[in-house]
């Protein structure tokens, strides 16, 4: 009975995530998941289906959860560490680097985790938003593993010239940031 049950949560939120995008969908699916929390993990399993619309509406409402009420997302954090470097989907790569640039990750992260967030961070072919939420995921990690702090540095610095303003923004906060630490850092 319990498959049958998993089986008809799977179906009905595919078929909502189905709808046409938009805010009001996405809130009204969220609200939907905080009202019932053990559907969570059903909207989890869907953002890894493979089935691209579907991944990244879901991970939009995810995202909605977790702004909302980040303590039912937490127990998804490591797995979507685990995961970050297959997704597919840019709008799904927004929505999970933006979860994971938020939430408390530094003792949590691993090599592949640093290098995915790097690559996409120089890569011509990621969005900007993308971009962004790697570059403080990567600043958040710094204060675990300092030494990165330097290669964070250049790779910012490089990337300044070819992006937007957005990028350049949140570039330079965070390059205020590695001067102050680096500044207290030579006393």
């Amino acid at each position: 009975m319990k498959n049958q049950d998993s089986k008809s949560e799977i179906s009905n939120l595919e078929k909502q995530l189905s709808a046409p995008a938009s805010k009001t969908n996405t809130l009204l699916l969220t609200q939907y998941i905080l009202d019932n929390p053990q559907v969570i993990d059903t909207l989890y399993q869907l953002i890894w289906s493979g089935k691209k619309n579907i991944q990244w509406k879901a991970t939009w409402v995810f995202e909605h959860v977790f702004l909302d009420n980040p303590e039912l997302i937490d127990p998804y954090i490591g797995d979507m560490i685990k995961r970050f470097d297959s997704i597919n989907s840019d709008g799904a790569k927004r929505h999970i680097s933006k979860i994971l640039s938020l939430s408390d990750i530094t003792k949590n992260a691993t090599g592949e985790l640093i290098n995915t967030c790097f690559a996409w961070l120089i890569s011509e072919l990621i969005p900007v938003a993308v971009k962004v939420h790697c570059m403080q995921i990567l600043f958040n990690i710094c204060t675990e593993y300092p030494d990165l702090k330097h290669e964070l540095k250049e790779v910012i610095e490089a990337q300044l010239p070819y992006n937007s303003a957005g990028f350049k923004s949140r570039a330079n906060k965070i390059l205020k940031e590695l001067n102050i630490d680096s500044a207290l850092l030579s006393f």
